[in-house]
């Protein structure tokens, strides 16, 4: 695509407002009714067919019948089709996501009537170890879960069907890393796609309306010193339910533009620097 047609992609489409008033992290209820799931599934399938995504391709929407609702019970469609469409937008706008539960055995033994804090630290510590050589290979992902032993101990004691994420975007991290390295580069061969991806770049750590923990944060460390990602953490405390289909639906917009974006002004600046090393060879 070219810069003119990303930037006229819309962001954020749905009304936050509205969709506020909508959500409610209500113990097993559906992000949305199904009349204005509908709505929104119809709008993302409008949107496959402009921008050549395929958010909707596995999707069942439901046909509503005005004045004949009540005989379909249960709103269901959020609740089951926006997973995948959320899958399929992390995949078209270059984002990973890692799950892991915090309802593992092994975890709640270590805190498990553990009076002494310091006690509960250590042992949950040990088993929390434990737990991520066994399920993760070495990498970004296990790197980040070990910085938030913290969250994880926490979400252990307090929700039912826990679950900790980690997301991260590697072609925003590729990006960042020339606006450090190579300022007047990016501000010569891309300052309008510049513009945008500062600005998307603002929101799109936010996936989620609902949810426990949510926010982006520096890895510290040496070895990926600068790289950011999304901590998140979903379930049950046993009042409230914030789970899966509790996302966002500007999210997903936000979140294609902005990979557009990085896609054009990582084009740029590879290409250019390709062209360098032909020149100096």
């Amino acid at each position: 695509m070219r810069y003119e047609d990303v930037k006229e992609m819309e962001e954020i489409p749905f009304d936050e407002d509205v969709l506020g008033e909508l959500c409610s992290p209500a113990y097993a209820s559906p992000m949305l009714p199904d009349v204005y799931a509908v709505l929104i599934l119809r709008y993302y399938r409008k949107y496959d067919e402009q921008y050549g995504t395929d958010l909707t391709a596995k999707a069942k929407i439901p046909q509503l019948i005005p004045g004949r609702n009540d005989e379909y019970g249960e709103d269901t469609a959020w609740l089951e089709e926006m997973p995948d469409v959320m899958e399929k937008a992390m995949l078209a706008s270059g984002w990973d996501v890692v799950w892991i539960s915090t309802e593992s055995e092994e975890l709640r033994e270590a805190i498990e009537g553990m009076e002494d804090a310091e006690a509960a630290k250590k042992n949950f510590h040990y088993a929390y170890t434990k737990y991520l050589n066994e399920l993760l290979a070495d990498g970004f992902a296990k790197s980040c879960f070990m910085k938030e032993e913290e969250t994880a101990m926490e979400a252990t004691g307090y929700l039912e069907d826990g679950q900790l994420g980690i997301m991260w975007n590697e072609k925003l991290q590729r990006y960042m890393r020339y606006r450090t390295e190579k300022k007047d580069m990016v501000a010569a061969l891309c300052p309008e796609e510049d513009r945008y991806i500062e600005m998307l770049n603002e929101d799109v750590w936010e996936p989620y309306m609902i949810t426990y923990v949510q926010d982006a944060v520096e890895y510290g460390g040496e070895e990926y010193r600068g790289r950011k990602y999304c901590r998140i953490a979903l379930g049950s405390d046993g009042y409230n339910y914030c789970w899966y289909d509790s996302i966002n639906p500007n999210w997903i917009c936000s979140a294609i533009k902005l990979g557009r974006m990085l896609d054009l002004a990582l084009e740029r600046l590879e290409r250019y620097e390709k062209g360098k090393e032909k020149e100096a060879a």
